[in-house]
């Protein structure tokens, strides 16, 4: 199988690499979310994909689904100081958003996940 999308070593001319599934190699997407300074995403996402050839965005529809789960749930409004964080730790602005905040890990999957539950009768 030849792939143009395979990183080898500087110098190298054949990069050997073995895989489950072809197509797990020939399909590549980028997402570019629009990050305002404010620390507000926009509602928009843009997604490039880039398929060798016979593309049909029929056959993505699952793909396109999770990324637009994945990007509401990114659009809430407790991510705003992690993602106004972004522009502050740079430099590009002079606003911090506050000291201390929750960053995505913490806001998705807080300590008390995975816990046994404590409410009566839970299963």
């Amino acid at each position: 199988m030849h792939s143009n999308r395979t990183l080898g070593l500087k110098g190298e001319k054949i990069v050997d690499r073995y895989c489950q599934s072809t197509a797990s190699v020939k399909k590549n997407f980028t997402v570019m979310p629009i990050l305002f300074a404010d620390g507000t995403l926009s509602d928009k996402v843009y997604v490039c994909m880039q398929e060798p050839n016979d593309f049909f965005l029929g056959n993505h529809e699952n793909t396109l689904t999770m990324i637009e789960l994945v990007y509401h749930q990114l659009l809430n409004i407790r991510f705003k100081d992690s993602w106004n964080y972004a522009w502050y730790k740079p430099g590009y602005v002079e606003q911090r958003s506050p000291e201390r905040f929750l960053n995505p890990r913490e806001v998705c999957f807080p300590d008390t996940v995975g816990r046994p539950c404590q409410i009566l009768d839970c299963e």
